[in-house]
Protein backbone atom coordinates (compact mmCIF):
# COMPACT_ATOMS: atom_id res chain seq x y z
CA UNK A 1 0.00 0.00 0.00
CA UNK A 2 2.90 2.31 0.76
CA UNK A 3 4.22 1.88 -2.82
CA UNK A 4 0.84 2.93 -4.24
CA UNK A 5 0.95 6.17 -2.24
CA UNK A 6 4.56 6.80 -3.25
CA UNK A 7 3.73 6.31 -6.93
CA UNK A 8 0.64 8.52 -6.63
CA UNK A 9 2.62 11.27 -4.91
CA UNK A 10 5.35 11.06 -7.55
CA UNK A 11 2.77 11.23 -10.33
CA UNK A 12 1.14 14.29 -8.73
CA UNK A 13 4.53 16.01 -8.49
CA UNK A 14 5.23 15.25 -12.14
CA UNK A 15 1.86 16.65 -13.24
CA UNK A 16 2.35 19.79 -11.12
CA UNK A 17 5.85 20.35 -12.51
CA UNK A 18 4.65 19.84 -16.09
CA UNK A 19 1.81 22.31 -15.52
CA UNK A 20 4.20 24.88 -14.08
CA UNK A 21 6.56 24.51 -17.03
CA UNK A 22 3.68 24.87 -19.48
CA UNK A 23 2.32 27.97 -17.70
CA UNK A 24 5.71 29.70 -17.60
CA UNK A 25 6.99 28.56 -21.00
CA UNK A 26 8.48 31.37 -23.08
CA UNK A 27 6.25 32.56 -25.87
CA UNK A 28 6.40 35.09 -28.68
CA UNK A 29 4.81 38.43 -27.81
CA UNK A 30 3.01 40.38 -30.55
CA UNK A 31 3.29 44.14 -30.86
CA UNK A 32 0.78 46.05 -28.73
CA UNK A 33 -2.31 47.40 -30.48
CA UNK A 34 -4.84 49.54 -28.53
CA UNK A 35 -8.14 47.68 -28.21
CA UNK A 36 -10.22 50.86 -28.22
CA UNK A 37 -9.80 53.64 -30.71
CA UNK A 38 -8.79 56.84 -29.01
CA UNK A 39 -7.03 55.08 -26.12
CA UNK A 40 -3.91 57.23 -25.92
CA UNK A 41 -2.56 55.33 -22.90
CA UNK A 42 -2.45 51.75 -24.23
CA UNK A 43 0.83 50.92 -25.98
CA UNK A 44 2.57 54.02 -24.60
CA UNK A 45 5.23 54.54 -21.95
CA UNK A 46 4.46 56.41 -18.74
CA UNK A 47 7.10 56.86 -16.04
CA UNK A 48 9.12 54.10 -17.72
CA UNK A 49 6.29 51.55 -17.63
CA UNK A 50 5.49 49.96 -21.01
CA UNK A 51 1.71 50.24 -20.90
CA UNK A 52 -0.18 47.36 -22.51
CA UNK A 53 -3.89 46.70 -22.91
CA UNK A 54 -6.65 48.42 -20.93
CA UNK A 55 -8.19 46.17 -18.26
CA UNK A 56 -10.56 48.33 -16.22
CA UNK A 57 -11.27 51.72 -14.73
CA UNK A 58 -11.00 52.17 -10.97
CA UNK A 59 -12.40 54.66 -8.55
CA UNK A 60 -9.58 56.36 -6.59
CA UNK A 61 -11.52 55.45 -3.44
CA UNK A 62 -12.09 51.80 -4.45
CA UNK A 63 -10.44 49.09 -2.41
CA UNK A 64 -11.59 46.45 -4.91
CA UNK A 65 -9.50 47.70 -7.84
CA UNK A 66 -6.42 49.17 -6.17
CA UNK A 67 -5.15 49.18 -2.63
CA UNK A 68 -3.72 51.81 -0.32
CA UNK A 69 -0.12 50.79 -1.08
CA UNK A 70 -0.59 51.72 -4.76
CA UNK A 71 -1.67 55.26 -3.93
CA UNK A 72 0.99 55.43 -1.17
CA UNK A 73 3.66 54.54 -3.76
CA UNK A 74 2.42 57.36 -6.01
CA UNK A 75 2.39 59.77 -3.04
CA UNK A 76 5.93 58.75 -2.03
CA UNK A 77 7.38 58.99 -5.54
CA UNK A 78 5.55 62.15 -6.64
CA UNK A 79 5.20 64.13 -3.41
CA UNK A 80 2.64 66.91 -3.54
CA UNK A 81 1.05 65.69 -6.79
CA UNK A 82 -2.29 67.23 -7.80
CA UNK A 83 -5.47 65.37 -6.82
CA UNK A 84 -6.26 62.08 -8.61
CA UNK A 85 -9.10 62.47 -11.10
CA UNK A 86 -9.12 59.06 -12.80
CA UNK A 87 -7.41 55.68 -12.36
CA UNK A 88 -7.16 53.00 -15.05
CA UNK A 89 -5.65 49.54 -14.84
CA UNK A 90 -3.51 48.20 -17.69
CA UNK A 91 -1.44 45.12 -18.38
CA UNK A 92 2.23 45.32 -19.31
CA UNK A 93 3.22 45.45 -22.99
CA UNK A 94 5.46 42.39 -23.25
CA UNK A 95 5.87 42.98 -26.98
CA UNK A 96 8.10 45.96 -26.16
CA UNK A 97 9.80 44.55 -23.09
CA UNK A 98 11.22 41.47 -24.78
CA UNK A 99 13.82 41.52 -27.57
CA UNK A 100 12.24 41.66 -31.02
CA UNK A 101 11.69 38.26 -32.62
CA UNK A 102 12.76 36.37 -29.50
CA UNK A 103 10.92 34.25 -27.02
CA UNK A 104 10.12 35.96 -23.75
CA UNK A 105 9.54 34.65 -20.27
CA UNK A 106 7.87 37.11 -17.92
CA UNK A 107 7.91 36.12 -14.30
CA UNK A 108 5.07 37.13 -12.06
CA UNK A 109 2.18 39.37 -12.87
CA UNK A 110 2.63 43.11 -13.26
CA UNK A 111 -0.41 45.35 -13.42
CA UNK A 112 0.06 49.03 -14.17
CA UNK A 113 -2.18 51.69 -12.69
CA UNK A 114 -2.31 54.95 -14.64
CA UNK A 115 -3.32 58.00 -12.62
CA UNK A 116 -4.79 61.03 -14.40
CA UNK A 117 -4.21 64.06 -12.19
CA UNK A 118 -6.12 67.34 -11.90
CA UNK A 119 -3.36 69.26 -13.72
CA UNK A 120 -3.72 67.03 -16.80
CA UNK A 121 -0.56 64.99 -16.13
CA UNK A 122 -0.40 61.18 -15.98
CA UNK A 123 1.65 58.97 -13.71
CA UNK A 124 1.99 55.19 -13.48
CA UNK A 125 2.62 52.78 -10.61
CA UNK A 126 3.02 49.03 -11.08
CA UNK A 127 1.74 46.32 -8.79
CA UNK A 128 3.67 43.08 -8.85
CA UNK A 129 2.03 39.85 -7.75
CA UNK A 130 4.77 37.28 -8.15
CA UNK A 131 4.79 33.88 -6.53
CA UNK A 132 2.88 33.08 -3.38
CA UNK A 133 3.83 36.25 -1.49
CA UNK A 134 1.69 39.34 -1.18
CA UNK A 135 1.45 41.87 -4.00
CA UNK A 136 3.65 44.94 -3.76
CA UNK A 137 3.69 48.38 -5.37
CA UNK A 138 6.49 49.04 -7.87
CA UNK A 139 7.28 52.76 -8.28
CA UNK A 140 9.55 52.22 -11.31
CA UNK A 141 9.90 49.64 -14.06
CA UNK A 142 13.16 47.68 -14.09
CA UNK A 143 12.41 45.19 -16.88
CA UNK A 144 10.53 41.90 -17.03
CA UNK A 145 12.95 40.27 -14.58
CA UNK A 146 13.69 43.39 -12.50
Amino acid sequence: MRNVWTVAAGLMLFVAAAGLLWATAPSFRPACQPLASGDSVACSTIDGFPIGQFQSECSPQSATCLDSQTIAALDARDRGHPPIVRVRRYGIDLGRTCPSGSRCLATGGLTIFVFDLADGSRHAIGVSCAGIGPCSAVPQYDGPWG
